[in-house]
């Protein structure tokens, strides 16, 4: 499902030796996990995220999702391995001029699904995650919990395999929070690879998934259904 082999990502610092955001970073995740990757701000986590959904490319190495060499793909053929992940962002990214149902059908139609695929499937997701009632709704008529909850039927409208969730309780209370980590429990368990990357540590306890750390671009630890996770990024 997910494949890092020996990959390394650096970034020139005008001139001076380059700094590495990821350094040689080898790790698999399998098809059906659900995985925490943490560390402190600027340990890599950002990196690892972009370099998984295409956005950019390693300076090293080969990285593989779904079955596909990401770093090897051409510019034009990267909306199409994009439609196999789904990704959620801490600020949601929703379209403040498009309703909750519309801001779900654009991510089918940039995809080329017709109306009667987006009429048949966004009510379905919005269902799946509590908001049947309110797709007629703007994004500023919702709470946070409630636009994250659209962002997430957003990554799920073209069934990907993979949803990567980019601190997506960064901005929500501890109900709101816990209430978004059970929906994407509630995924995983369907089947879909989860990675949640998160400052959370004790949901990360709660939880008792695999938890990746990264610290100055290296993985320090890799632990399977950790239910005590100490770190010192915090």
């Amino acid at each position: 499902m997910i494949k890092f082999d020996n990959v390394t990502k650096t970034y020139e610092n005008n001139g001076a030796a380059a700094t590495y955001a990821l350094n040689c970073v080898s790790l698999e995740v399998q098809k059906g996990e659900f995985v925490f990757v943490v560390g402190r701000s600027g340990a890599g986590k950002s990196t690892l995220s972009k370099l998984m959904i295409g956005e950019i490319k390693p300076t090293s190495g080969n990285l593989y999702v779904n079955g596909t060499c990401v770093n090897a793909l051409k510019r034009r053929q990267i909306p199409y391995f994009r439609r196999t992940v789904g990704m959620v962002f801490q600020d949601f990214r929703l379209l403040e001029n498009k309703t909750v149902f519309e801001n779900v059908a654009f991510a089918m139609d940039i995809i080329g699904a017709t109306r009667k695929q987006i009429r048949r499937k966004v009510p379905e997701v919005l269902s799946r995650v509590g908001l049947a009632n309110k797709s007629k709704r703007y994004p500023h008529q919702l709470s946070g919990g409630e636009q994250q909850r659209v962002a997430i039927a957003r990554a799920l409208v073209n069934n990907p395999g993979l949803i990567i969730a980019d601190e997506p309780t960064g901005n929500l209370d501890v109900q709101m929070s816990q209430e978004i980590i059970n929906m994407l429990d509630e995924i995983n368990r369907g089947g879909t690879t989860v990675l949640v990357v998160t400052h959370d540590l004790d949901m990360v306890n709660q939880m008792k998934k695999r938890v990746i750390e990264i610290e100055d671009g290296s993985i320090v630890r890799d632990e399977e259904r950790s239910g005590n996770f100490e770190s010192s990024f915090l």
